[in-house]
């Protein structure tokens, strides 16, 4: 369940797991420091003295993030959200394909009830990431794994659907800049320029999922002035886990699901290969969203948020 209430002192809605109860916090507009409260809308209570502020990054980002995280698949605390990730891909995998349309009275009658059954299991997933994300940025174990905390069916749905926008969102500011140099100079003669704004825009995708798993808040996709600065303070930290959500990204584009016309007619070992292949994904899948949270949270001096 979320926990959500208002800043004390600028009255900013702030929004946070229920596990975090008790813990201190930080406002991401006014940069109050307050103790999250028990249930939702309570007055948080406010610090009086401000945390001290770290002067010097946390040592140790790269073994946390690419060596102790692999713990995490094997931990008995862990099983029930990869479960859920498992059952999550696997309905993908089987069904997201699936045409319901039908024809009645001589009329063909669309049902994308695939597309949304596709865009429901997309979303869920990248729910669970950004719950990743601050789960790593406020627990004080970073190999645990969030709760999967579902408020009822509208509730789950809305989570999804919310999810997924702010995804889109983030990569339709991402690509924005190649779409515009694509529509002045035409696709043909600005293929080079196309390809590396393209690839700019992904590489600062992965900080604005992290701003917006932080703080809860979609409109940091478009605070580039608190998003950027962090980006090249800890340039080289960065481009390890953004290179990992870049590699991840590209597999996963190639990925097939059980009706893809490849695959279709293939054997069940084939089928069972591709499977194996897409839950193997969410594992890096994890690591990334990890690793952007350990991201913060070495390097929090960094931050404004």
């Amino acid at each position: 369940m979320t926990i959500q209430f208002n800043c004390p002192h600028c009255d900013a809605l702030m929004a946070f797991a229920d596990q975090h109860a008790g813990k201190g916090a930080k406002c991401s507009t006014c940069g109050q420091h307050l103790i999250i409260p028990d249930e939702s809308f309570a007055k948080p209570q406010g610090l009086t003295e401000e945390e001290p502020e770290r002067g010097e990054p946390l040592p140790g980002f790269y073994r946390a993030a690419f060596a102790e995280g692999w713990g995490l698949f094997f931990r008995m605390g862990n099983v029930v959200p990869l479960v859920f990730i498992v059952v999550v891909v696997s309905f993908k995998f089987f069904i997201a394909h699936v045409d319901y349309s039908f024809t009645a009275g001589g009329f063909r009658v669309y049902l994308p009830i695939g597309l949304l059954v596709r865009g429901i299991c997309w979303g869920c997933l990248f729910w669970y990431y950004l719950e990743i994300i601050n789960n790593t940025v406020l627990s004080d174990d970073t190999c645990e794994l969030p709760e999967v905390e579902i408020d009822g069916y509208s509730g789950f749905f809305a989570n999804a659907l919310r999810s997924l926008w702010v995804i889109i969102m983030a990569l339709a500011i991402c690509i924005l800049p190649a779409t515009a140099a694509d529509g002045l100079w035409g696709e043909g003669s600005s293929t080079l320029l196309s390809q590396v704004l393209t690839n700019a825009g992904l590489f600062i995708l992965p900080m604005l999922i992290l701003a917006v798993g932080v703080t809860r808040d979609s409109t940091q996709l478009v605070r580039f002035d608190l998003t950027v600065p962090p980006l090249l303070k800890t340039f080289l930290p960065y481009l390890s886990v953004a290179l990992l959500i870049m590699i991840l990204t590209q597999l996963q584009f190639r990925a097939k699901n059980y009706g893809d016309s490849d695959i279709i007619n293939a054997s069940a070992l084939v089928k069972a290969g591709w499977l194996l292949a897409q839950l193997g994904l969410q594992i890096l899948a994890i690591l990334g969203a990890r690793g952007l949270g350990l991201l913060h949270r070495h390097y929090e001096c960094f931050f404004r948020w």
